[in-house]
């Protein structure tokens, strides 16, 4: 995962956690930002849900236990890659909100559009609600190939 514009770059992604399982995510993301079970992969029709820990910004290190730190800075039109093999998907950002715990609409699938979703918690280090960024699809390349959406 690279989101240049928060300088995170060649992040691991751990795919297929289990994010109803506090026990099971919460021991990834001490390693890896997560990628919720059950969402899309890259590239695919659906929505590919990530999700990573943040801290409160003077406590913030360059670690996975901080990596969505500064996810609310993250603006419209801001570039996420994530490269899977030889594959680099390259996502727009779209849309950002700050939603409750229980506003689990955001894991829906839709049947057309290919999303990236990133989440954390806001405020950096508490539980109380939840940072979205979401992402299109605009881009895969691969090998020297390009292929825009």
């Amino acid at each position: 995962l690279t989101i240049p514009e928060l300088d995170i770059y060649d992040a691991i992604v751990e795919l297929n956690v289990n994010g109803t399982n506090e026990g099971i995510y919460q021991s990834v993301l001490r390693r890896a930002v997560a990628h919720f079970d059950t969402t899309a992969y890259p590239g695919e029709k659906g929505n590919m849900f990530l999700f990573g820990h943040s801290k409160i910004p003077i406590l913030a290190g360059s670690d996975y236990e901080s990596i969505f730190t500064n996810l609310p800075r993250i603006k419209n039109g801001a570039t996420v890659e994530v490269k899977e093999g030889d594959r680099t998907y390259r996502y727009r950002v779209s849309s950002t909100a700050v939603l409750s715990p229980k506003d689990v609409f955001i894991l829906n699938q839709p049947r057309e559009e290919r999303l990236l979703t990133l989440m954390t918690c806001i405020p950096p280090g508490f539980g109380s609600d939840r940072y979205v960024a979401v992402a299109n699809l605009i881009g895969v390349e691969e090998g020297g190939l390009s292929m825009n959406f």
